[in-house]
C-alpha cells in the first residue's frame, strides 16, 4: 500500500495481521527496506500481533524525492513515519522493532514522543555510527566505494554478479530463493543519493547521553559477529538504558535477525508478553 505524506511524494508500507492486535512498528536500516522483515511479520501477525513496516524514501518500493543541503533525512524519516500512524489511526502507545539504524531511528521517536511508545526493541543497532579512529577511517571510505559501485561502467558488471549470487546467499542462509530475490533487489535499487545523504547524517547522531532518558522495558539483541554494531555497542546500550536486556546471538552478524531468526523471533515474542503482563 502507499501514503502520500507530500506533494508527489509516496512511500510504501504493509500493515499485517489483526486490526485490534497491538501495534508493532518495525523500522528497518540503512541501505535496506522493509522487505527483511518478512522473517518476524509472518511470525508476529501468526501470534496476533499488527505489524507497520514503512520503506523510507527511496529505498525499497518508495518515492525518491530530492532533496535540499539541508535536509536531514532522519527527521523526515521520523516525519513520515508519524503521518503514517496516523493516517492508520493508531492512537494508543505502541511498541517500536528497529534493525540497525532502525534502531537509532526508534530511540529518537521515542525521545521526542514517550507516551506513544510501550517498548523498544533494538536490534544489531548503537547510539553511533562510529567512535574509535579505525572506525572513521573505514566510514569516510564508503560513499566513495558508493560512487564506485554505482559508477555507469562498473554498475551493471556489479548487479549482474550479486544477482548471480543469490542462489548461494539462499543456501547459506536456508532461505527460499524468490525471497532472497526481492531482498537483493530492493537493496540494488536504493538511491545513490539517498545512501550518501543518509550516511552523512548518521554520522553526526551520537544518542549515548539521551539513553538515561529512555524508562520503558527495552530489549537489546546483538550478533557476536556483527562488526558494523559491535555487541560492545550493545553492552554499552544496556549499561545506560536502565530497564533493558541484553542477548548475543551466537554465531551470528549484522542479519541476527534472518540469520537466527527462531531465536530472535522468539526473544521478541517472549519479551513483548512479559511487558504485556508486567512481568518486565
Amino acid at each position: 500500500m502507499y501514503l502520500e505524506v507530500e506533494d508527489n511524494v509516496k512511500v510504501y508500507y504493509e500493515d499485517n495481521g489483526p486490526r485490534d492486535g497491538f501495534p508493532l512498528v518495525l523500522i528497518h536500516g540503512w541501505g535496506v527496506s522493509s522487505a527483511l522483515w518478512s522473517e518476524q511479520v509472518a511470525f508476529l501477525t501468526d501470534h496476533g500481533y499488527r505489524t507497520i513496516a514503512m520503506d523510507s524514501r527511496g529505498h525499497g518500493k518508495s518515492d525518491y524525492h530530492k532533496y535540499s543541503k539541508d535536509t536531514d533525512l532522519l527527521k523526515t524519516i521520523i516525519n513520515d513515519l508519524q503521518i503514517l500512524l496516523s493516517h492508520l489511526e493508531i492512537n494508543k502507545p505502541f511498541g517500536i522493532i528497529g534493525h540497525s539504524a532502525g534502531g537509532g531511528i526508534g530511540i529518537s521517536i521515542y525521545l521526542s514522543n514517550p507516551d506513544n511508545v510501550a517498548f523498544l526493541c533494538i536490534l544489531n543497532s548503537s547510539y553511533i555510527l562510529y567512535e574509535r579512529i579505525d572506525e572513521r577511517i573505514i566510514w569516510s571510505l564508503v560513499p566513495n566505494l558508493i560512487n564506485l559501485g554505482y559508477n555507469p561502467i562498473l554498475r551493471g558488471p556489479y548487479r549482474y554478479l550479486i544477482r548471480k549470487l543469490i542462489h548461494i546467499i539462499a543456501v547459506i542462509l536456508n532461505r527460499p530463493i524468490e525471497k532472497v530475490k526481492i531482498w537483493v533487489e530492493d537493496i540494488l535499487n536504493i538511491n545513490k543519493d539517498v545512501l550518501i545523504r543518509e550516511l552523512y547524517h548518521l554520522k553526526k547522531y551520537n544518542l549515548k547521553e539521551d539513553l538515561k532518558k529512555i524508562n520503558i522495558p527495552c530489549l537489546i539483541i546483538a550478533g557476536e559477529y556483527d562488526w558494523l554494531t559491535p555487541p560492545l555497542r550493545s553492552k554499552i546500550l544496556h549499561k545506560y538504558i536502565n530497564n533493558s536486556e541484553l542477548h548475543i546471538i551466537k554465531g551470528t552478524g549484522h542479519l541476527s535477525k534472518i540469520e537466527k531468526s527462531g531465536i530472535v523471533n522468539n526473544l521478541i515474542l517472549d519479551f513483548i508478553k512479559r511487558v504485556e503482563n508486567n512481568e518486565f
